[in-house]
């Protein structure tokens, strides 16, 4: 099986069709260190994973569930999945997290719209948030949802920050008792309790960590304004 090293982490599989294959190209590893994770799917289990959802092909299927079987496995290497668009501006992590349909992925574009080269998408859907040296890292993962928008790379965490709708742009620092509700609406919950108990230690460091934010915006310039100065502490 082949190696790849997905945020800091070795990970064996042996993707069988294109989607994945694609995606996970630019995360392969020639290192010699031995896996961490080892995720395998068999032709029965994915042709009955299919079979139950025949919108999808086997592609997608494929596609899907190694992206369940490695954030399953993540949070025993102090990680976790927070479904959200995460975006780093001069190598800072900015994540945004809302419900699908909110306009999460649209903001984080406004934001390499106006950034430019400055900016690089980590992964526009499920990044990782890891515990690396006690520190809060967003890392890349080739499971970014329906869009290539990704990237193999991993960036401290400057925010995280709470999605709304709102004709005028305002964003506010909530505390961690607002902050962990919404969070966990918004990530993946292992049904393992040891890997539970592992993911809950995860979110109490990174909401004692880093600053999570509720932003109302409209789709705007101003709004990539609004929501940078405000975590990044900086004047654009």
């Amino acid at each position: 099986m082949s190696k790849y090293k997905i945020a800091g982490v070795v990970v064996e599989m042996e993707p069988k069709y294109e989607t994945l294959k694609q995606q996970s190209a630019p995360y392969i590893t020639c290192s010699g260190a031995s896996a961490d994770i080892h995720i395998s799917l068999s032709d029965t289990f994915l042709n009955e994973k299919q079979k139950n959802n025949p919108h999808l092909t086997l592609s997608d299927c494929e596609y899907l569930w190694y992206g369940f079987g490695f954030y399953r496995k993540i949070p025993f290497f102090n990680g976790i999945m927070l479904h959200s668009s995460c975006i780093a501006v001069d190598g800072e992590g900015y994540l945004f997290s809302a419900p699908c349909g909110t306009g999460k992925s649209t903001h984080a574009e406004l934001w390499k719209k106006h950034f430019g080269d400055r900016a690089v998408f980590i992964n526009d859907d499920k990044p990782v948030l890891r515990i690396v040296e006690d520190k809060i890292y967003a890392c890349g993962t080739p499971f970014s949802g329906k869009t290539n928008l990704n990237s193999n790379i991993c960036v401290p965490v400057k925010g995280i920050c709470i999605l709304d709708r709102g004709k005028e742009n305002k964003i506010i620092e909530i505390n961690t008792k607002d902050a962990l509700p919404k969070i966990l609406n918004q990530m993946y919950r292992p049904s393992d309790p040891e890997a539970m108990v592992k993911t809950l230690y995860i979110i109490d460091k990174i909401l004692s960590t880093v600053p999570v934010y509720h932003l109302y915006c409209n789709i705007s310039d101003d709004a990539v304004v609004t929501s940078y100065e405000a975590m990044s502490g900086k004047e654009i």
